[in-house]
């Protein structure tokens, strides 16, 4: 008899959201390899939400919506803590059914806060083994601070009695260990929050480079500001444009080209591209672009964190730019599989002289040949594998 496992994270259902584009490549590979039965519930943003690509069961959190809690959040500092025990209260009753009709034998947790506050409901109905997935330390969280000692109270408990976790990378779980986070007994792993992937045609190395492109999120917006201003002129003398194709708010990206103007006339704003359609993408730039905050008040996030976009990127075999700082997981893992240049601080004159060297087709031929020969063994997912055989 096969374990039944019930998946319950939260965000929407679809391709512009990470944690669930991270969580369906894994549930897929683990039912096609290992004919694993996962269930899902998705704890969803969205209003109206009528897909279920992968079977699961929506339950609408809109009060939760990201323009909507932060207009409520201006107002009350505690508003998500308030309408996260509102949910908890309305919703916990039909997981808990939902869980008992289905007889499951295994929860898999987001380690997000409305996912951990409804297990922390059900477990006081019933006690039933649980693994916790961590994308990005909970603990940490800024957008915490206001009842952050609650939800560490709360946080701290579930992680000691989980039967497993996974975290982005080594780093994160060590951390749990060293500080008593997690208990002894708990089984780890890592899940570098994603599946590595490997594009059937090889890109077209260009003689001259044309196109640089930062997908997603800008998270280290302080190493992007220090890149582009380390080399705008270059890339207005050999003609070089700069894409952020991003599903951010269009409030948000005016909000940043008001802050930092001298930065974003170089920077193209480009309409966000599916996630199947992206690695084809990604292989039409000569240059993609990885950073990770420097800032010493988001140190931990970064030295613990593991960008998904990291996978996409490597998959379309373009040489890429990261710029994170020494000792980050980000560092560790390009520099110790030897996949290209790593811009490790946000020195001008640093950042400068090895931009050059990526402007040579040879170097640029080189990274991505390292790259296409790491693709061809990391698309095993090995991590995967141990990752379900833990869950």
């Amino acid at each position: 008899r096969s374990m039944k496992i019930l998946l319950i994270t939260s965000g929407a259902n679809n391709d512009k959201c990470s944690s669930w584009l991270v969580f369906s490549n894994f549930v897929k590979l683990m039912r096609t390899e290992f004919n694993a039965d996962i269930k899902i519930i998705c704890l969803s943003p969205k209003f109206f939400n009528t897909k279920s690509e992968l079977g699961e069961t929506n339950y609408s959190l809109f009060l939760i919506n990201g323009l909507l809690a932060g207009v409520f959040n201006r107002i009350n500092k505690n508003y998500l803590w308030i309408i996260s025990n509102f949910y908890t209260r309305i919703y916990s009753h039909k997981i808990y059914r939902y869980i008992k009709k289905n007889k499951i034998n295994k929860l898999w947790i987001k380690a997000d806060l409305i996912p951990m506050m409804f297990l922390d409901q059900i477990l006081k109905k019933k006690y039933i083994p649980y693994h916790i997935s961590v994308f990005d330390d909970p603990f940490f969280y800024q957008g915490y601070l206001p009842f952050i000692d609650k939800v560490n109270l709360k946080f701290k408990k579930l992680f000691t009695d989980a039967a497993s976790i996974d975290t982005p990378t080594s780093f994160l779980y060590n951390y749990y260990k060293n500080n008593n986070v997690i208990n002894n007994n708990t089984i780890v792993s890592e899940s570098f929050v994603g599946v590595f992937k490997n594009s059937l045609k090889s890109p077209k190395i260009n003689n001259k480079v044309r196109k640089i492109a930062l997908t997603g999120s800008i998270y280290g917006i302080d190493a992007m500001i220090a890149f582009i201003s380390a080399v705008s002129e270059i890339l207005i003398k050999e003609k070089i444009e700069f894409h952020l194709i991003t599903n951010t708010y269009g409030v948000h990206i005016k909000y940043l080209q008001s802050k930092y103007k001298n930065i974003f006339e170089y920077v193209k704003i480009m309409p966000f591209i599916p996630e199947h359609k992206l690695i084809n993408e990604l292989q039409n730039y000569d240059l993609l672009y990885l950073p990770m905050k420097f800032d010493e008040k988001y140190i931990f996030q970064t030295n613990s964190s593991f960008p998904s976009k990291t996978h996409n990127y490597l998959a379309s075999q373009i040489p890429i730019i990261v710029h994170a700082p020494k000792n980050s997981s980000l560092y560790d893992f390009f520099v110790s599989n030897n996949l290209g240049i790593v811009f490790d601080n946000l020195d001008k004159y640093d950042i400068t002289s090895k931009f050059i060297k990526l402007l040579d087709k040879n170097t640029r031929l080189d990274i991505s040949n390292k790259i296409r020969l790491f693709n061809e063994t990391s698309v095993s997912n090995y991590h995967v594998k141990k990752l379900y055989n833990i869950i």
